[in-house]
């Protein structure tokens, strides 16, 4: 199991939560589009509100970047990502 202990006031949630998409996009990106939906990172407002549609963290136009940030580590921290790292070059 991966253990991720990051304090966040040392690394804000939103900051690992977009290594993660760059690196799942980089080298997983079969992974990030099933299980997020998300093929293309140019844009991350984009792509929070196409992972915020798809989790239910977009009420009334507002997009919960934190809700959506956590997410994405906590899919990684509980293993509903497998089979990946992040110790490529």
């Amino acid at each position: 199991m991966i253990s991720i202990a990051i304090k966040e006031d040392i690394l804000p949630v939103d900051e690992v939560a977009v290594h993660i998409i760059k690196k799942l996009h980089t080298y997983y990106p079969d992974i990030l589009k099933e299980q997020y939906g998300v093929s293309d990172i140019s844009d991350f407002a984009k792509v929070y509100e196409i992972i915020g549609t798809k989790i239910g963290a977009v009420k009334n136009g507002e997009v919960d970047y934190q809700r959506i940030s956590r997410k994405i580590i906590n899919d990684i921290k509980g293993e509903v990502i497998k089979n990946i790292t992040f110790d490529n070059k």
